[in-house]
């Protein structure tokens, strides 16, 4: 039986981790009639199991959440000190530039200075 079998048969919404590691080995391992037979034990004997496997799949969540929460200050943070050193090397560049210019004299021509 596939997950999305069970969640049909017994309206039960569990995760593939929590299918794969509860449920479909006690399918599997069970002499069962059918699917519909044993989804309707399964859920009578594991109401609290399905209550606990949300629980857990929710906490993972809120902590996968908190962290990417972090990984995004960290890339703002990154972000920002970037910006900040490019904008002081395109200064740097312009202040050199400008010394640069400010030392050049400029040249006059012969004709220019006889008018």
């Amino acid at each position: 039986m596939m997950r999305e079998e069970f969640t049909n048969l017994t309206n039960v919404e569990v995760s593939h981790r929590f299918y794969t590691e509860k449920i479909e080995p006690e399918y599997m391992n069970g002499d069962w009639a059918d699917k519909q037979e044993f989804c309707a034990q399964w859920v009578k004997k594991n109401k609290g199991a399905i209550c606990k496997a949300h629980i857990s799949d929710v906490d993972a969540l809120s902590r996968d959440i908190a962290c990417m929460d972090a990984m995004k200050e960290q890339a703002d943070r990154a972000s920002s000190l970037m910006k900040e050193a490019n904008e002081k090397a395109r200064l740097a560049d312009v202040e050199a530039h400008n010394a640069n210019h400010q030392n050049e004299m400029p040249t006059a021509k012969v004709e220019d200075l006889q008018e």
